[in-house]
């Protein structure tokens, strides 16, 4: 749509793809300026968030390659975000749209070719990384979590992986029973500090969640579970601080503080 107010020449435009179907856009040929909205998300350059954890609609990735490829043609000198201070520069602007593209595509393709070599989802999420020159801010989307965002965009929740997955019974709800038979909450605390020791942190949570199952206030576990959470908080900060991981690390501490002071005064 086109529109002239006080002989400004507007142009809005539908960019889907970046927050949602409906995103919009705003040029200004005559002074060839942009305002991008929430289109790059509240970073520019960054990996886009083709997920937010706080929840809505897959965004599809080749359509927000598509809106980049829309706005690269327009050559901005100036782009005015949502977020944050003005982005000035045809060329450094340009640049860092190309290499939001180019990084969108690439993880793209290549969940897609990992799909096709019948790797699992969590392998994928391990070991899909962008190229050094491709490397952009992971402050609010990340690698991992758009490829899984790209996988459930076309598999949808069926990861044809076990039989389970088809029936609304989760492996969560055996855990005081994995527990039990394991040998009780102190097996499975002491299991959880050596992967904690070893580095191994979401494997140290896994441990203490199977425990927690069956003794929910058990002050060692929630001890394990709380070193571990503060070491993802650490190496997320030293990773580029996702501000949605970040967050959500945080309040896990806070309540799992709160558990333990509980647990002591009881």
């Amino acid at each position: 749509m086109s529109l002239e107010i006080g002989g400004v020449s507007f142009e809005i435009m539908g960019t889907a793809g970046a927050e949602g179907d409906d995103n919009l856009v705003l040029w200004l040929p005559e002074q060839q300026l942009l305002f991008s909205g929430d289109f790059f998300g509240p970073l520019f350059p960054m990996v886009p968030n083709l997920f937010t954890l706080r929840g809505e609609k897959f965004r599809d990735p080749l359509a927000y390659v598509r809106s980049l490829d829309r706005l690269i043609a327009l050559e901005p000198e100036m782009v005015l975000p949502s977020h944050f201070d003005e982005i000035k520069g045809s060329q450094a602007i340009a640049h860092d749209m190309r290499r939001m593209r180019d990084a969108t595509r690439y993880i793209h393709d290549a969940t897609i070719a990992g799909m096709n070599r019948g790797d699992s989802l969590w392998t994928l999420m391990r070991t899909i990384k962008l190229p050094p020159e491709l490397a952009l801010s992971q402050g609010h989307g990340k690698v991992s979590w758009n490829v899984r965002s790209i996988w459930e965009h076309y598999s949808t929740w069926f990861h044809f992986e076990s039989t389970t997955e088809l029936y609304p019974l989760q492996v969560r709800e055996l855990y005081a029973e994995l527990s039990e038979l394991g040998g009780g909450a102190a097996v499975f605390e002491s299991a959880a500090q050596r992967h904690l020791e070893s580095g191994l942190f979401e494997a140290a949570l896994h441990f203490v969640e199977i425990g927690l199952a069956a003794a929910p206030a058990h002050r060692g576990l929630l001890g394990v579970r709380l070193e571990a959470l503060n070491q993802l908080l650490t190496r997320a900060f030293a990773e580029g601080s996702n501000y949605s991981e970040t967050g959500w690390l945080k309040s896990r501490i806070a309540a799992t503080e709160a558990e333990i002071s509980e647990s002591q005064s009881g």
